[in-house]
């Protein structure tokens, strides 16, 4: 290998041409020439011809310290790093909650979807064994007022409607919230209910129940006995999703109960809560805390989306959606 003769070597310094190893490696030494990648030697097999094969700077390394030298410009700086992580941050807070909250209010629209389809379904099947509600024998949940001037109501008329539709539903529990659990109202107000006590004919039954997907309902008042209230309505209903917070709009959202099933609140005219009075985050109106967000499950239902959480000028002849 040392007596072997060198046909070419290049480099960006010097070209050294008919040289051996040796040479080549003195030359090297006194830094007369810059080591490169690749050789190219020419060695002599037979006397009429030449073959050329490929020989690398590997093992003459040692004699190259300036090979292991890494550019200076090949790696960021701490500084550069530093910059490059603080615009991620910047970019993931001013994103990454937008992102969540949309995922969550798409989350709560197909549920409430479903919740709704399963529970009408299961009045229609009612309705086709026993007739419509004004036929099933209700009273009124209001039975008078106590002294102290509190509604005295009875739960037997919403046990009853319970009673109709609970064997076409799949029930899990009968447990709805928990006895702490807080209501909000739309804008995040406690929602604070009409003060009420049981009459005497009260009976420890169920009006409403937890479905297998989380989601419960639960009965209301029934206003009308022969289902006259506003037209066609007996009553209310409410659906609730399964979250820590029950927020009017957000995760409890309010129905009529008809004597031909159930139908949302806030649709266009509703004679009792309209949507752009009682679904506006920023309560225009100035609606009490137990009827801001019961306009709002109308929207959801038809048109898809929470989009009054994020703007108040929506209605139903005019904007659907936020700029």
């Amino acid at each position: 290998m040392k007596n072997e003769p060198i046909a070419r070597y290049s480099s960006g310094l010097n070209k050294v041409s008919g040289g051996t190893v040796r040479e080549v490696s003195k030359m090297l030494k006194q830094g007369r020439i810059a080591c490169t990648t690749t050789l190219e030697t020419t060695k002599k097999v037979q006397p009429r011809h030449e073959a050329t094969e490929p020989a690398t700077c590997k093992s003459l390394v040692p004699q190259c310290p300036s090979a292991l030298v890494t550019s200076k410009t090949a790696a960021f700086t701490l500084a550069e790093v530093l910059i490059t992580l603080a615009i991620i941050g910047i970019v993931a807070a001013l994103t990454i909650p937008s992102l969540v909250q949309s995922y969550k209010e798409r989350q709560y629209v197909s549920q409430l979807k479903k919740t709704y389809s399963v529970l009408q379904n299961a009045f229609q099947m009612a309705i086709a064994e026993h007739g419509t509600l004004d036929q099933w024998g209700l009273t009124n949940t209001i039975v008078g007022v106590d002294e102290d001037g509190k509604q005295i109501v009875n739960s037997t008329p919403a046990q009853l409607v319970f009673s109709y539709i609970e064997p076409y539903l799949n029930i899990v529990s009968y447990d709805l919230m928990n006895k702490s659990t807080r209501l909000y109202s739309l804008d995040g107000r406690y929602r604070e209910t009409t003060p009420t006590v049981p009459s005497e004919d009260n009976k420890d039954l169920p009006s409403g129940g937890t479905l297998s997907d989380g989601s419960y309902f639960l009965i209301g008042w029934i206003s009308s006995a022969d289902c006259s209230w506003r037209g066609d309505k007996c009553g209310d209903f409410w659906i609730y999703l399964p979250d820590k917070k029950m927020q009017l709009g957000v995760t409890q959202f309010n129905f009529y109960l008809t004597k031909n099933g159930l139908f949302p609140r806030g649709y266009t005219n509703d004679p009792g809560y309209t949507f752009e009075a009682d679904c506006d985050i920023n309560n225009k109106a100035g609606r009490s805390s137990d009827s801001q967000g019961r306009g709002c499950a109308a929207w959801v239902l038809y048109q898809g989306n929470m989009n009054y959480l994020h703007c108040d000028d929506l209605s139903w002849s005019g904007k659907k959606k936020c700029d």
